[in-house]
């Protein structure tokens, strides 16, 4: 569609897409709401992957690195945001979320559910962990997430 070195999100579509984040849509129908103000998705100059990472990153920086009040703070708001939102701290060592749409997936596909520390780990070697399961199209689903200390046995004990 769009070549990537061109795909750019300019600062009055960023603005905008702020707003209608705060909608709590996926993003995909946040780009469709804007595509559809400007007369199609090929005048937008992006595609939902670039709006998807411009989150990500818009995310990302607003909370920085050891600071567990954004933390207890974003998850506060997301609680908020959404009642069947929920999550654990740990001795501010262990963090565990999920959402209400997780939650949902989970009811319909908890047969199988694998806990993965190998994903990634953060910058200060903390392992990032996904409690992942599979749908009825085969496809991965995430149930939850959690920044963890380490991997030792006391860790996985909530």
């Amino acid at each position: 569609m769009f070549l990537r070195s061109r795909r750019t999100i300019n600062l009055a579509q960023a603005a905008e897409l702020e707003i209608v984040d705060r909608s709590r849509l996926a993003p995909k129908e946040n780009v469709e709401f804007l595509a559809r103000k400007i007369g199609g998705v090929e005048n937008l100059g992006f595609i939902p992957e670039d709006y998807r990472n411009y989150l990500r990153t818009r995310r990302t920086k607003e909370m920085k690195i050891g600071d567990t009040g954004g933390v207890l703070e974003y998850l506060q708001n997301m609680q908020h945001d959404d009642p069947n939102f929920s999550y654990a701290i740990h001795f501010i060592t262990n963090i565990f979320w999920t959402d209400g749409r997780i939650k949902l997936d989970y009811e319909s596909f908890e047969d199988v559910v694998c806990f993965d520390t190998t994903y990634r780990k953060n910058k200060e070697g903390r392992p990032f962990a996904l409690s992942v399961g599979v749908n009825h199209h085969k496809q991965s689903v995430i149930f939850g997430a959690a920044l963890l200390c380490d991997e030792t046995c006391n860790t996985f004990i909530w």
